[in-house]
């Protein structure tokens, strides 16, 4: 019966997709943070300011991991501002969200899912990534490097699922 287990296979786009299974990464913040930093170094991203949308999602996108990610990222001199907005539940229909389905028999194996998303929209194809094990980092260990706050500068607790809104940016009152 074990290995009757259907094996999942993870993904994260939209756009590009990132996939793997699970017999190489979870799918935790640490391996989307692992491909949002992939992404960002292979095609050189930089600029004054990256917006980054995602769902609400707190163990993978709504988190200090990705908040560090972001202050890590800042720090590595890509960007001077970072914004992440978490649309409110049952407004977050993005167009990754989109249904890729096509009909298909039978899916074998992981590279089986790879191909049916190359193949989905002809007429602009989305860009596949096969994430390897070597690919994925422990991004959670940033959280180490910078100060981590449960409070607001005017002393408010702070509690993630309630935030709809995070900017990250270059402190300019400090000297370089």
């Amino acid at each position: 019966m074990f290995y009757k287990r259907k094996l999942w296979t993870e993904n994260l786009s939209p756009g590009h997709f990132f996939v793997w299974n699970e017999s190489i990464a979870s799918r935790g913040s640490d391996e989307i943070c692992s491909c949002l930093n992939k992404y960002l170094e292979e095609h050189d991203i930089q600029g004054d300011t990256l917006i980054a949308i995602s769902d609400n999602c707190s163990g993978q996108n709504k988190n200090c991991n990705l908040i560090t990610f972001w202050m890590y990222v800042i720090a590595k001199g890509c960007f001077l501002t970072i914004e992440h907005h978490f649309p409110l539940s049952g407004h977050s229909m993005l167009p990754c969200d989109r249904n890729v389905r096509q009909h298909v028999q039978h899916v074998y194996t992981p590279q089986d899912w790879a191909e049916i998303l190359k193949k989905c929209d002809r007429n602009k194809p989305f860009c596949v990534h096969e994430m390897h094990s070597d690919d994925f980092l422990q991004f959670s260990d940033i959280k180490k490097l910078f100060c981590q706050r449960n409070v607001t500068e005017e002393g408010y607790k702070v509690v993630l699922r309630n935030v709809v809104h995070v900017c990250t940016q270059v402190d300019t009152t400090r000297p370089p």
